[in-house]
C-alpha cells in the first residue's frame, strides 16, 4: 500500500511541475521567440507610450489545458485593432498574413515561424529545463 501512495504522490509532483514549467518556463521561451519575429515590424507611433500593440508582450496571453495525460500550452497574441476595427480576425492574422482588406503592406509572419522553432526542439528544451529545475531528471 505504501508504494501505491508513493507513486501517487509522485505523479501528483510531476503533474503539478509540468503545469508550472509549461505556464512558466515553456510559455516564456514562446514569448522571446515571437519577439524576436516581431523585431523588424514596426510600431505605428500612434500607440502612444503604452504600446498594447501587436508587439506588446502584455499581449502574448498563455494558457495551459490538461487533460489526462495531455497537457496543452496556448499562446495568443491578443492585441486589439487600434482604432475599434471589427472583422472576423484577430489583429495578430491581419499582420500574419498581410491582408490588403485591412491596408497592410504585406504578410509579416511570426506566428508561423514560432511555431516553427517550437516543433524544432526549443520547446522541448525549455520543458526540460523547467522540470530539471524544479527537481524532476528527465
Amino acid at each position: 500500500m505504501a508504494e501505491n501512495s508513493s507513486i501517487a504522490a509522485f505523479a501528483k509532483k510531476l503533474d503539478l511541475a509540468i503545469f508550472a514549467t509549461m505556464q512558466d518556463d515553456v510559455a516564456e521561451t514562446v514569448r522571446e521567440t515571437m519577439s524576436r519575429f516581431l523585431e523588424s515590424y514596426d510600431y505605428v507611433k500612434s500607440r502612444g507610450p503604452h504600446g498594447m500593440g501587436v508587439r506588446d508582450r502584455r499581449n502574448f496571453d498563455a494558457k495551459v489545458e490538461q487533460a489526462g495525460d495531455v497537457t496543452t500550452l496556448r499562446v495568443t497574441d491578443v492585441a486589439k485593432f487600434q482604432s475599434g476595427v471589427q472583422g472576423s480576425k484577430s489583429l495578430a492574422m491581419v499582420v500574419e498574413t498581410g491582408d490588403r482588406a485591412y491596408k497592410m503592406p504585406g504578410p509579416r509572419p511570426f506566428l508561423a515561424p514560432t511555431q516553427k522553432d517550437m516543433n524544432t526542439g526549443a520547446a522541448e528544451k525549455a520543458l526540460h529545463d523547467g522540470l530539471k529545475k524544479r527537481g524532476i531528471g528527465v
